[in-house]
């Protein structure tokens, strides 16, 4: 039985979100524009890339994600869950260290 670190920050809603983007997001602009069929492409294209990279634990595509949807309690409750989870080593895979930086 393996246990997991109590001090790491869990990433449920973090899959949530992203899975709620992906589906129930893009048809709802897809039904909201529904007349303006090029316009809808276009937005549900920006989505979908947005929560592919959500899903692939990138902090900066799920800090755009939450500010697009132009909702200031979503803003407030995801920018809450991220502010905790910024400096988290799943959402800085990528980047460089600050030990790293200071080494040049």
């Amino acid at each position: 039985m393996s246990r997991e670190n109590p001090n790491d920050k869990g990433f449920t809603w973090w899959s949530v979100w992203a899975w709620l983007g992906l589906t129930l997001g893009n048809l709802v602009t897809f039904a909201q524009l529904a007349e303006l069929p090029e316009a809808a492409l276009i937005l549900v294209g920006l989505n979908t890339v947005l929560m592919v990279l959500v899903l692939r634990y990138n902090k900066y595509a799920f800090l755009i994600a939450t500010v697009l949807t132009l909702n200031p309690i979503v803003w407030l409750i995801n920018g809450v869950y991220l502010k905790r989870r910024w400096n988290h080593p799943r959402v800085n895979k990528g980047s460089a260290t600050t030990e790293s930086v200071a080494a040049y």
